[in-house]
């Protein structure tokens, strides 16, 4: 639903200037007439929709456990996001929730009124949904704010695990094109005037180093253009799918990678089981959840075993992307009937295993970094040595 930017006067002659969700510019006209307001300028401001970011997991969890103790305490639904809007201090998401309070005002209902904002993940939709359907919106809300925030938490341990290595990567890259293009022009001509026949490796380095010089910003053009390109095809489904498959080929990020996916797959798929959604329903939803496009294919391919009467479990078994832990899990759980609550608790357990892989991985991680970074930069060193050694035995 386009919003609509409009200017008007009040009764007092007051000029009112505010945004209101409309379908057509005759609704806002029609509701400016209602307030007695007279409308003086009408613009369609759908750009405002395309600045909208998606919230965050951990927006996500702070939204749901205000708009849950709200709603407990009996508050009805409107109320309650007029006082979510005038409490919070985030201007990007008072507008939404003003925009959702509207839409809630004119009748429709919370799943429709959220979808039409544009920025909240599907899964939390059709959570909504679920809850307004069975009557248990406060009891969804809950549990969707517990999932929010373990989400947050599993996000949060990735970024830092990345964190070192990436800066260890930048200060490589910055040190060498320091050596590259400032220190080594500076031994170029002490060689020239020598006239020492110049040992290979620094005959490569003054090579790299000319390149970088000369046609540095060729190279740094040609960089941004590639990531670009990369950045297009990336966001085709066939290359995601390829990309993600790749991981799982690469021996010690494919065990990370298939925690993650543990972890998000079947924590969701228990938030979801638990709220009363069919199995299929519930695994059509978890496989856009895990955040992995080769995943979310062979989750489709179970799902059309599933529907041919194989079991959960056997359907997973031989997919190579789940750990083998949580298809036991949920072998026992179909055996005994209790698979939403053995599929929470494998997921708890595979989140404390997550912190015990990170917690091996990255001291492992920094020395293999640091090795790195001394072998690039002791070759450039090497390599502006080994002529002034020459020199000094040709001067002797």
């Amino acid at each position: 639903m386009p919003v609509y930017k409009y200017k008007a006067l009040n009764q007092k002659g007051n000029c009112i200037i505010n945004t209101y969700r409309a379908n057509s510019k005759n609704e806002v006209i029609h509701m400016l007439q209602g307030m007695d307001y007279y409308p003086i300028t009408i613009k369609r401001s759908s750009f405002l929709q395309i600045f909208y970011r998606k919230i965050t997991s951990k927006e996500l969890s702070i939204f749901c456990r205000q708009l849950f103790a709200l709603f407990h305490s009996g508050i009805d639904i409107v109320r309650c996001f007029h006082a979510l809007s005038l409490q919070t201090t985030n201007k990007n998401m008072k507008m939404i929730l003003k925009n959702i309070e509207e839409d809630l005002e004119k009748g429709q209902t919370l799943t429709i009124s959220l979808n039409n904002a544009k920025v909240f993940p599907k899964l939390f939709i059709h959570m909504i949904e679920a809850g307004e359907m069975s009557g248990k919106l406060d009891k969804i809300l809950e549990k969707m704010a517990l999932h929010y925030e373990k989400e947050s938490k599993l996000k949060k341990k990735i970024e830092a695990a990345m964190i070192y290595p990436c800066i260890l990567s930048m200060t490589s890259i910055i040190v060498v094109i320091f050596l590259l293009t400032y220190v080594m022009p500076n031994f170029v001509s002490m060689f020239e005037n020598a006239g020492v026949a110049l040992p290979l490796p620094t005959r490569i380095l003054l090579k790299i180093s000319s390149l970088c010089i000369d046609y540095g910003y060729v190279g740094c053009i040609l960089f941004v253009f590639g990531v670009c390109i990369l950045c297009y095809f990336a966001k085709k489904e066939g290359v995601q799918v390829f990309l993600d498959e790749l991981k799982f080929k690469i021996p010690i990020v494919k065990r990370i990678i298939m925690k993650i996916v543990s972890i998000r797959f079947s924590r969701i798929l228990s938030l979801l089981l638990a709220s009363g959604i069919l199995l299929i329903t519930a695994l059509e939803s978890a496989s856009k959840v895990v955040e992995n496009k080769f995943v979310e294919k062979q989750i489709k391919k179970s799902i059309e075993e599933i529907a041919k009467g194989k079991s959960l479990a056997n359907s997973l078994k031989y997919r190579g992307v789940f750990l083998p832990f949580m298809i036991s899990m949920i072998e026992i759980g179909e055996e005994s009937g209790t698979l939403d609550h053995l599929l929470e608790q494998s997921a708890n357990f595979l989140d404390d295993e997550m912190d015990k892989t990170l917690e091996k991985i990255l001291p492992m991680l920094e020395p293999l970094l640091i090795m790195i970074m001394s072998v690039i930069v002791g070759f450039i060193v090497f390599a502006m040595i080994m002529p002034i050694f020459d020199m000094m035995n040709t001067i002797s």
